[in-house]
């Protein structure tokens, strides 16, 4: 935790469908956020957030952009 820390982490970052138990931990223990929205294998349905590849990589993109700002 300490190394997260001296490290200045702001967020932890999960794939969509990842357990985020150990990171929500994690999260309250250092005080950081969890996003837990990448898509990093998968689309959305045509109306989601990443229907393709390249709406796919915009939406992680600003996704952690917005987080580490």
């Amino acid at each position: 935790m300490e190394h997260i820390r001296e490290l200045h982490a702001q967020a932890i970052f999960l794939e969509t469908g990842a357990n985020p138990q150990l990171a929500q931990q994690i999260a309250e223990e250092t005080g950081i956020q969890v996003i837990t929205e990448l898509y990093s294998h998968s689309l959305t349905g045509p109306d989601g957030d990443a229907p393709n590849y390249i709406e796919m990589m915009k939406f992680n993109v600003g996704t952690i952009v917005a987080a580490l700002k």
